[in-house]
């Protein structure tokens, strides 16, 4: 089975979720997290952080996550939960 693109994610202390899209294909592909498949409630509100730029997004998230990740790399979020 040939696996193009992969979606982690996992809890952190202080509310926080880590979470990683990788692209294996030979082109962009836009990547969506949501949250029920993740862990986390549907209605919570997110704030993230680009961990390789070094900047929180401006964007409030709720219910889910898209991001365009180049070809055959990946991007790292870190994500705080407002319940």
């Amino acid at each position: 089975m040939l696996i193009i693109s992969q979606l982690w994610a996992g809890p952190l202390s202080q509310n926080r979720f880590v979470i990683l899209f990788v692209n294996r294909k030979q082109y962009d592909l836009e990547m969506t997290a949501h949250w029920s498949d993740v862990g986390i409630p549907n209605d919570t509100i997110v704030l993230a952080r680009d961990l390789w730029l070094h900047q929180d997004l401006s964007d409030i998230l709720i219910g889910n996550f898209s991001v365009t990740v180049k070809s055959h790399s990946c991007k790292m979020f870190i994500l705080t939960l407002h319940y």
